[in-house]
């Protein structure tokens, strides 16, 4: 899962938001019983991501993808499931998206200082491109996988991922709604033992 579903899972704990993004900044083990919120919202997103890579449903959506970019089906489901989250969000949510990503970028923007500097930039820059509520339109993915593309040191599939995501989308649709509701059980779940 990407940025808008990081932050839809926690938004029932706004003060442990800005740890489901830092978690992208740390590397190594975490501490297992952190006091800080933000620690914990930085566990929360990576029990997301062991929990994401190995559903049923995940599994099955990657092999919709070419040879050619399987081994990137990963990021790139990442990235159109967000598109998926915020097509249905009030299927989902009680609130509206638009609402929830203006108090997203609130809580997100109080915390700047504290946020390492590449996270700092991404944070400013989600907020000028209203990166949130921009994964609504299928057209910006490619935008998005452009951007995704040009982190890494070598050339990777990922420009034209839209073409893929297009010839199967409802396939890919239908994967992404029996998945988000056993994400969001199993986040709760999480959330309220901690």
């Amino acid at each position: 899962m990407n940025y808008l579903a990081h932050l839809s899972l926690l938004q029932a704990y706004p003060e442990r938001m800005p740890g489901g993004l830092l978690a992208d900044y740390l590397r190594g083990r975490l501490p297992e019983a952190p006091i800080d919120p933000w620690m914990l919202g930085a566990l929360h997103h990576r029990m997301v991501d062991s929990f994401t890579d190995q559903h049923a449903q995940v599994l099955a959506a990657k092999q919709y993808f070419s040879p050619l970019r399987r081994r990137f089906a990963g990021i790139i489901l990442d990235i159109v499931f967000d598109h998926f989250l915020a097509k249905n969000f009030e299927n989902y949510y009680a609130q509206a998206l638009n609402v929830f990503i203006a108090k997203s970028y609130k809580i997100l923007a109080s915390g700047e200082s504290r946020y390492p500097a590449p996270m700092r930039r991404v944070v400013r820059r989600m907020q000028q491109m209203d990166l949130l509520g921009s994964y609504y339109y299928l057209e910006n993915l490619e935008m998005v996988f452009q951007g995704l593309a040009s982190r890494f040191s070598r050339p990777v599939p990922l420009i034209g991922s839209t073409e893929e995501i297009m010839q199967h989308y409802d396939k890919l649709e239908n994967h992404f709604q029996l998945f988000y509701p056993d994400l969001m059980r199993v986040s709760d779940q999480w959330l309220a033992s901690r």
